[in-house]
Formats: structure tokens, C-alpha cells, sequence
């Protein structure tokens, strides 16, 4: 039978406990992220997520690229009504024209005069433009698209279908928020391969972060599980401590949600689609769950 409990274990005596800059250490520097990628689009919360990448290039050191792509709808063709058709795709073409110049004047405002940030935009199909350029960042920066989230239009990039295809971390940010502290981090724990990568691609939030929690939740969950996670980040000058909740069995993304709420933690870091994607959208998951109603920023891997 397994007891409902939770528990708080901390990180072992000796574990440094400042460590928001190692890079005045000799020999060491702390980890970085070079280039971070923002995806514009045509949503209400646009701004607020292009400030926040801005202010996260700002403390990384990191070179800045907004990306935005608009879809052209293009209409049903009918043989009888050739003029109309050929209407139809010209107003569209206006359309994305005016959308992709409104994401890059956003883009230019927040920017600013900044060295190292450059633009792209594109006449095309949002997620694989947002691909293609995906290469060349070490962290994407995306909204969160859930069920009564702003609307992007043509220009929206699913963070889902982006953690799946861009292989590079997508912090998904939620309507509403414009900064990322990162002092106090949650981290989402479930032995995956997923969690694993989530985990070492989050290192540069990590290392400055001032406290830093690893947060086991469901009914076969274990301290025992969070110490190897807790070994590695010791191994890198981070320490961390652990928390199991054996209460929760369903619900797991609203709880750990809540861990990093009641915790005062701006940042929850987890492993994305541990199931199958297919498995997750018919049967729910904590993946899906996140990405619908996160409150808070969630840097996803795969």
C-alpha cells in the first residue's frame, strides 16, 4: 500500500549555495545559451513575450533572432469563378504582408538597437520557417497556445508541434507574462529520456538560479528517484533539493504547477511527451496539460 506523503529532502551539507554567476571562477564559466530565437506572431500577448526574450538575451550575453511566417489560405478552386480565386489570393498576400510587417515593428520596438539581433520573415508555412531557423538558436521562445489564448492567426506555431520537430529547448511562455527572474526553479521529475535532456538543456537557467527544487509527484514516485537528477546537478555547482508528492495520481501538471506557485519559482522545467504525442492528445498528459494552462513559464525537451 502506498502512503500518502510529502516530502522535502534537502540538498547535502557542503553543496554551493550561491551560485547565480560562476563565471568569476577560475577555470570555470558558467553555462550559456549563445543565440535564443523568438517566434512573433499576431496574438495580443506578443509583446510581452518578445520583452522577455529581450531581457533573457540581455542576461545571457546571447545574440537575438525573431522569426515570424504567415500562411496564405489559399481558397478552393473553382473553374467557373477564376477572377474571384485570383481576388481571394491577393487579399491574403496583403493580409500576411501586413501581419509580418506589424511582427516586425513589434520585434524592432523591443529589440531596440541591440548588436547581434537579426530578423526573418517569410510567406510560408509558420512551423517549418520556424524550424528552418531553429538551427541556429540554442533556445527557442514561443507562446503557449491553449484553448482561450490569444489568437496568433495565420502566424501561430503550436509550442507542441515546435518541441516535436526543432530539436532544441521551446520555453513556452504564458499570456500575461513579460519577465523571467529564473531565482527559484522547479523541475518536473520522471526518469525519461526526455527529463534527462530537459534537464542538461536547462543548465544555463539553473546555474543562476538562487534556489532550485526537483519535484516528484504521483503515486510511484520516490525520493530515491530524485537523487541521481540532484547528483547531477551537484556535479555541475547546483545545488537542489527534492520533494515527492505520493497524493496526487491524476492531475499531475496542475500540481506541479502548484509546487512552483507555492514555492514563489517562475520556471518549471520538464521533459516533453515521455508517451507517445498521440497517446497524450486522446488520453491527457502532463505535456498537454502545460501547454494548455501553465501560469507559469515551462522550458520543454525532447
Amino acid at each position: 500500500m502506498v502512503q500518502d506523503t510529502l516530502q522535502t529532502v534537502a540538498a547535502p551539507r557542503g553543496a554551493t549555495a550561491d551560485l547565480r554567476d560562476t563565471s568569476s571562477e577560475p577555470g570555470r564559466a558558467a553555462p550559456s545559451y549563445r543565440t535564443l530565437l523568438v517566434v512573433a506572431d499576431a496574438a495580443d500577448d506578443a509583446s510581452g513575450r518578445l520583452r522577455l526574450a529581450v531581457s533573457l538575451a540581455d542576461r545571457f550575453r546571447a545574440e537575438l533572432i525573431g522569426v515570424a511566417a504567415s500562411q496564405v489560405e489559399w481558397p478552393v478552386f473553382v473553374s467557373e469563378y477564376p477572377q474571384a480565386v485570383d481576388q481571394i489570393l491577393r487579399q491574403e498576400e496583403e493580409r500576411a504582408a501586413e501581419d509580418l510587417s506589424s511582427a516586425r515593428t513589434l520585434f524592432e520596438r523591443e529589440a531596440g538597437e541591440r548588436k547581434g539581433a537579426a530578423w526573418f520573415q517569410a510567406v510560408a508555412a509558420p512551423l517549418s520557417f520556424v524550424h528552418k531557423h531553429g538551427c541556429e538558436a540554442d533556445l527557442l521562445v514561443c507562446g503557449r497556445r491553449g484553448p482561450t489564448d490569444p489568437n496568433p492567426g495565420a502566424m501561430g506555431v503550436g509550442p507542441g508541434d515546435l518541441v516535436m520537430a526543432v530539436g532544441r529547448p521551446v520555453l513556452v511562455v504564458s499570456p500575461g507574462i513579460d519577465q523571467l527572474g529564473g531565482k527559484r526553479i522547479v523541475i518536473g521529475w520522471k526518469d525519461t529520456r526526455e527529463a534527462r535532456r530537459a534537464l542538461a538543456d536547462a543548465l544555463p537557467f539553473l546555474a543562476r538560479a538562487e534556489e532550485v527544487t526537483i519535484a516528484l509527484v504521483g503515486r510511484d514516485a520516490s525520493r530515491h528517484d530524485g537523487e541521481l537528477p540532484q547528483a547531477f546537478l551537484r556535479r555541475h555547482d547546483i545545488s537542489a533539493d527534492i520533494v515527492v508528492d505520493n497524493r496526487v495520481e491524476d492531475f499531475i501538471a496542475a500540481r506541479l504547477v502548484e509546487i512552483a506557485v507555492e514555492g514563489a519559482a517562475d520556471l518549471l522545467i520538464v521533459g516533453a511527451y515521455g508517451h507517445s504525442r498521440a497517446r497524450e492528445w486522446a488520453f491527457g498528459g502532463v505535456t498537454r496539460d502545460l501547454l494548455d494552462g501553465s501560469q507559469i513559464c515551462t522550458l520543454l525537451s525532447r
